[in-house]
């Protein structure tokens, strides 16, 4: 993935800023994380609402947190995952 590829917001992505990538869904480093550990998970398709994602796009965000979460346990010594959607 090439940087500008992908947009956050008003925001271009760096390739170094993707540390998890499918074909509907990219996981990418908070800058400015509120806890540390604190990542994002995007559908690659920008979607106003979650009721706007097809039903493949919802099942492969909520599958890449389940597959992100463990590993963001074990890096930063958690016991405890919290998801929200914004």
């Amino acid at each position: 993935m090439s940087a500008g590829l992908l947009q956050f917001g008003p925001y271009a992505l760096a390739a170094s800023e993707v540390f998890y990538s499918t074909r509907l869904t990219v996981g990418i480093v908070n800058l400015k994380p509120v806890r540390p550990g604190h990542v994002l998970l995007l559908p690659r398709r920008v979607a106003p609402r979650l009721k706007d994602l097809a039903p493949d796009e919802a099942a492969d965000l909520f599958r890449a947190a389940m597959r992100v979460a463990p590993e963001v346990e074990r890096e930063f010594g958690g016991s405890a995952i919290t998801v929200s959607v914004q």
